[in-house]
């Protein structure tokens, strides 16, 4: 779905994992992103397995696969 894509913010040598919060997409964490980058980090909100899709493949992922969605990023 449009805005569900990762965000990524080059910033300074400390880098952050922001994944979004359960049922969420990169898009709703995109202002901390923005935030945490404009203090010097690099950002990455990665998207997880099955969010920011179809309501479906979310009821399919649980929470290794959001894990590993994680470890990617």
């Amino acid at each position: 779905m449009p805005g569900a894509e990762p965000r990524f913010h080059r910033g300074g040598l400390t880098g952050c994992l922001r994944p979004p919060g359960l049922a969420a997409s990169p898009h709703e964490v995109a202002w901390l992103a923005a935030d945490l980058a404009g203090r010097g980090c690099t950002v990455l909100a990665p998207r997880l397995a099955g969010h920011g899709t179809a309501p479906g493949d979310l009821a399919r992922t649980r929470w290794r696969d959001w894990y590993a969605s994680a470890l990617d990023g």
